[in-house]
């Protein structure tokens, strides 16, 4: 079983790559796909996974997506959709960007 493990992340590209980053990376077991929503497309964000996603040993799906109205307040109802919606495994996880 494959397993999908989803992160939005909303302009917190250093939290991102000092907490979730490090416990993706550190993981044994590599049948996973790791699925990065860049809620407000944050240019430090996708230049963090640019430069792992060329060296990674699992996969790397990378979407940006724009911030919706602050009133609306759904933004991370949206990234996670999106990460949902391009999903491939049989099991489906998420990861905040300050977790690990």
């Amino acid at each position: 079983m494959k397993l999908s493990i989803i992160t939005a992340t909303y302009n917190r590209p250093m939290q991102l790559a000092s907490t979730a980053l490090p416990s993706i990376q550190s993981q044994t077991d590599r049948n996973f796909e790791w699925i990065v929503i860049n809620d407000g497309a944050n240019a430090d964000t996708k230049d963090i996974i640019n430069s792992i996603k060329a060296r990674a040993d699992f996969s790397i799906s990378y979407i940006e997506m724009e911030h919706p109205e602050p009133s609306s307040g759904f933004g991370l109802c949206y990234a996670r959709n999106l990460g949902l919606d391009a999903a491939g495994g049989d099991i489906v996880s998420y990861l905040d960007d300050d977790n690990s």
